[in-house]
């Protein structure tokens, strides 16, 4: 099993999810194995964000979409399982400004169904989740994305994609 969540869905603007899911930090992790673009964006490997296999973890997410998916907010709790480890708190806010993406995920792509401007900022914070050599420290994340994407009405779709990373 990939992902097991007990769903809360109220209304678009607030939702509950409790489980083990995707880790709402950036756009590419929040593609999920249907909307990513294949492509590896860590330069030695090392995770840039607290999660468990595959971009998963267990905890709980309160988020929300406002004006079908114009904006988008994730506040997470993770790294619950029974390991001992610090919870990891996530953060993430997402405006889009021509098309919306409703809904917990996103695409990396939409292949010219859409009209795409979205730019995205994520944080995350784990008390003694940084360990390097002997030393161990806060992990502190963050995260800022964009993506556009523009349908050329017949003559293809024009996308562009850039992230930045940056963890201490």
């Amino acid at each position: 099993v990939l992902d097991l969540i007990a769903e809360f869905d109220f209304v678009d603007p607030f939702h509950i999810w409790v489980g083990d899911m995707v880790v709402p930090f950036d756009r590419s992790n929040l593609s999920g194995p249907w909307g990513l673009v294949t492509w590896n964006y860590t330069l030695d490997g090392a995770p840039l964000y607290v999660s468990g296999p595959y971009g998963r973890d267990v905890g709980a997410t309160i988020w929300g979409d406002i004006e079908q998916g114009m904006f988008k907010y994730h506040l997470s709790v993770l790294h619950l399982d029974e390991n001992g480890d610090r919870p990891a708190y996530t953060g993430r806010l997402t405006l889009n400004l021509l098309d919306g993406e409703p809904g917990y995920y996103n695409a990396s792509t939409y292949y010219g169904d859409k009209n795409i401007l979205a730019l995205g900022v994520g944080v995350q914070y784990q008390a003694d989740g940084s360990v390097v050599g002997t030393e161990v420290d806060d992990h502190v994340g963050f995260t800022g994305d964009l993506l556009a994407e523009y349908n050329l009405a017949g003559a293809g779709t024009l996308t562009g994609e850039v992230g930045y990373y940056h963890t201490s």
